[in-house]
């Protein structure tokens, strides 16, 4: 694998197979050969990702020490010999001309009348055959110049015009995505709110999606999208090996026409090595589980009370305000203690127009009429606070929260 930064001086898409002084670097201002040793340690392998000229800005001037000696073009020297033979050529060919013409053809002298018909039109001399046979019939054969023997360094062609997709790259065409590697201090809402969605898309759009983030977490994250409903859940994967986008699809049970346009591709464009994709999953529920968020219209995530942990620390760690937890739990004291559960609302919500909630544990797989039945509540509204579609259930294990009446 070569680094898609390599090329020569004048053409950005070609490079070498091999370490030369006539590969450069693109990546940084002013374009520089690079040195022989670090093409063969880096540029010229699967390493190239490592290079500190990789992960620098673009447009950064080569560090002195991987600079190699950069290639100049060989002048031509000027074939004399070739030069000066071609007089002496043309001289021998006109010669050689002149005397086979003046040796073959003889002009004959025309009388003005013909002794036998007395008629003006001159008449012709006939050629005897001893005559025939005596006229030599050569056949000048021009002096051919030596073909010379040229080497053709063959160009290196690269496989694909396109480099391949890495982190924070921009996927797709109708819909565009890009995954992002989570940085320290990054969260889900923040993340959501930079890329201008909600942390409800990101939950939807992410194929078993573990939260809370975490640093170095791969997630894939929607511009500019606030309804995903119509597509399928993704799964980030990353190509390793030299294969065709057909048998890739076969390997991962998915189809190959869905494959390439979530991803951008062509027809008959292929993946490149290494390069990081998205793979259309159908879509599946897991049990909310706790300090996960969930819900559509309203945000939220449970979360069980660590020993030490209070209500103004709660908000502040969350980015919401006192107030705000009050107003969505269901007979809260202010007093917490050590197991308790709690309804957190995502930040900067206004939750002025909402019901209290109330948590609860389900322990069996059950529908949701018989559940909204069992504690007294609407199934519509039940769904709709958790983020259920009209024709999802709540399963073994989850953490639900139950709209209630508000108290004084």
């Amino acid at each position: 694998m070569t680094c898609p930064f390599l090329g020569m001086p004048g053409d950005t898409k070609t490079s070498l197979a091999f370490p030369s002084a006539w590969n450069y670097c693109h990546h940084c201002k002013p374009v520089a050969s690079v040195s022989l040793a670090h093409q063969r340690s880096h540029c010229l392998t699967g390493d190239y990702e490592a290079c500190p000229v990789f992960l620098q800005s673009p447009n950064d001037a080569l560090p002195r020490n991987l600079r190699g000696k950069s290639a100049r073009p060989v002048k031509k020297k000027t074939p004399w010999a070739i030069v000066l033979l071609i007089p002496v050529l043309l001289a021998v060919m006109f010669f050689g001309w002149f005397s086979l013409t003046r040796d073959v053809v003889s002009v004959p002298a025309f009388p003005e009348t013909s002794s036998a018909t007395g008629s003006l039109l001159p008449v012709l001399p006939t050629m005897t055959p001893s005559l025939q046979q005596a006229i030599p019939l050569t056949i000048f054969t021009p002096f051919s110049l030596p073909t010379p023997n040229v080497t053709h360094i063959s160009r290196v062609t690269p496989i694909s015009t396109r480099r391949p997709h890495t982190v924070d790259d921009l996927i797709g065409r109708y819909y565009i995505f890009k995954i992002h590697r989570v940085q320290q201090i990054e969260d889900i809402e923040g993340l959501a709110r930079s890329n201008s969605t909600t942390v409800a898309v990101v939950m939807e759009l992410n194929y078993k999606l573990q939260t809370p983030l975490w640093p170095g977490q791969l997630v894939l994250l929607p511009l500019n999208q606030r309804d995903v409903s119509l597509l399928p859940q993704f799964e980030i994967y990353r190509v390793m090996e030299d294969i065709t986008t057909d048998e890739l699809a076969s390997k991962l049970n998915v189809d190959p026409a869905e494959l390439r346009h979530y991803n951008g591709l062509e027809p008959n464009e292929e993946f490149l090595m290494k390069e990081w994709i998205i793979i259309p999953r159908e879509k599946t529920r897991k049990p909310h589980a706790m300090d996960e968020f969930a819900g559509v219209g309203f945000v939220f995530k449970i979360h069980r009370v660590r020993q030490g942990e209070s209500i103004d620390g709660l908000a502040f760690a969350n980015n919401v305000t006192v107030a705000a937890i009050k107003a969505v739990n269901y007979k809260l004291d202010t007093s917490l203690w050590s197991g308790q559960v709690l309804v957190i609302p995502g930040s900067q919500m206004d939750v002025s127009g909402l019901p209290q909630f109330a948590t609860y544990y389900v322990t069996e797989n059950i529908t949701t009429e018989l559940l909204a039945a069992q504690l007294n509540v609407d199934p519509a509204r039940l769904r709709y606070f958790n983020g259920l579609g009209p024709n999802e259930h709540f399963v073994k294990n989850e953490w639900i929260i139950v709209p209630q009446e508000k108290t004084k």
